[in-house]
């Protein structure tokens, strides 16, 4: 009797994850986490790539960090440490949070002011021989005092965007493959989305991505092109 009982549980429980929908995915974990696909069902353990249905519930461990993807529009939802939520709810908290503009700029602003404050200056030192500065440019002479990039951000942070535009691509003509000129391609990425200037925008991340392909930037403005498509 027990025996068909748990037989008919276990019937029950593969009959809805049939049904249920595929709607997300784990694209990245740090730390460790479980997941099951309702709650009827075995904890499993969670790893990169893993598929998340809608009637499913994540656990997240000590010291975690998790991010799900979702299929619909490739927004990010992010857990913590010592989590247990069901992903209909995340999903319900994810349609709530800020739009893909408010929480590129409020990272991107973040990320800035943290590589400032630590003098941060990388070179990516992708195609460096084939980037030079024409002799012609009016830039030639100018120093990087001249052209500041902080002042790019501030003006952008003050939603004067046409000035910041400008001042982004100073700093991009003047040293193309610099630190400076990797925030300022998605400050300009950025700015061309909130401008309504999509093809733009997407030029912007097509050569961010050549440039510097291990951004962090890159995934976060491919959510924006993505809500543009």
């Amino acid at each position: 009797m027990k025996l068909s009982k748990y037989l008919l549980i276990l019937i029950m429980a593969s009959s809805i994850a049939l049904q249920a929908e595929e709607i997300g995915f784990v694209s990245f974990i740090l730390g460790e986490a479980e997941y099951k696909i309702n709650r009827n069902a075995e904890w499993e353990v969670l790893d990169i790539d893993s598929i998340v249905l809608e009637t499913g519930i994540i656990k997240t461990g000590l010291d975690t960090e998790l991010e799900i993807t979702w299929k619909q529009n490739n927004q990010i939802s992010t857990l913590t440490s010592e989590q247990e939520i069901s992903i209909k709810q995340l999903m319900i908290d994810a349609s709530k949070e800020s739009s893909w503009d408010e929480k590129f700029t409020s990272k991107l602003n973040s990320l800035f002011t943290d590589a400032n404050s630590n003098e941060a200056n990388t070179v990516a030192g992708i195609r460096k021989s084939e980037v030079e500065l024409e002799k012609e440019s009016e830039l030639h002479w100018k120093t990087e005092e001249e052209i500041d990039l902080k002042i790019g951000v501030d003006a952008f942070q003050a939603q004067n965007l046409g000035t910041a535009i400008q001042i982004f691509k100073d700093v991009i003509e003047m040293n193309p493959l610099s630190a400076d000129a990797e925030f300022a391609r998605a400050y300009l990425a950025l700015s061309y989305f909130l401008t309504n200037r999509e093809n733009e925008a997407k030029e912007q991340l097509s050569i961010l991505e050549k440039d510097f392909p291990n951004s962090v930037m890159i995934e976060q403005i491919k959510q924006g092109i993505n809500i543009i498509d």
